[in-house]
């Protein structure tokens, strides 16, 4: 198992049949059963390396030796291979530690992508839901499901809203959803007086 964005290898080794027998050349094809094609290399010293950073996915992965002039083609046993979600680093922010009775104040989270060097950023894509506690009672959304906005550096995306919290101590969170590439995470709190 491996994280959203993490770079792993696959290893292929392809033996002569006999101990000492010439060492096997050709290619080596990497692909799933879900015909996910994840690599084509040649055999040097009779192994072959594929270097992966994918997208979430599990699946049973399989090599294929294409044969040479002396050994046959032939098919490696499945493995399963798990690359899991990105976990991302979020920020809840608010205009002031306290407020009127009656008064908005505003309330902003950011939700940061994941920077996948040359191969561009992946930004954070679903929902984000305010949530207050007032004077240590039960959790209550206080907004409804909100889309995101596309921020700078672009692999970021947030919301901002305003809202009237109710009066006392106000614990608030905010809950990200996640997305096909993306843990949901929820915010640490941040305590508004009212």
């Amino acid at each position: 198992n491996v994280s959203f964005g993490q770079s792993f290898s696959y290893i292929v080794t392809v033996t002569p049949v006999k101990t000492g027998g010439p060492v096997p050349t050709g290619q080596v094809l990497i692909s799933s059963k879900n015909n996910r094609i994840l690599g084509l290399t040649n055999l040097v010293n009779g192994k072959a390396t594929i270097v992966e950073q994918i997208d979430p996915f599990t699946d049973q992965v399989f090599s294929q030796y294409q044969g040479d002039s002396i050994y046959a083609a032939s098919t490696s046993p499945d493995i399963t291979t798990t690359v899991g979600k990105f976990t991302p680093p979020v920020t809840l922010t608010s205009t002031a530690p306290y407020v009127l009775p009656g008064q908005q104040t505003s309330l902003s989270m950011v939700v940061g992508g994941y920077n996948n060097g040359q191969y561009g950023s992946v930004n954070p894509t679903g929902t984000v839901q305010f949530f207050p506690s007032v004077n240590g009672g039960a959790t209550q959304a206080i907004t409804p499901a909100l889309a995101f906005q596309l921020l700078q550096p672009p692999m970021n995306a947030g919301v901002a809203t305003r809202v009237i919290l109710p009066a006392g101590t106000n614990v608030v969170t905010a809950s990200y959803s996640g997305s096909q590439d993306f843990n949901g995470v929820t915010s640490a709190p941040i305590t508004i007086l009212v």
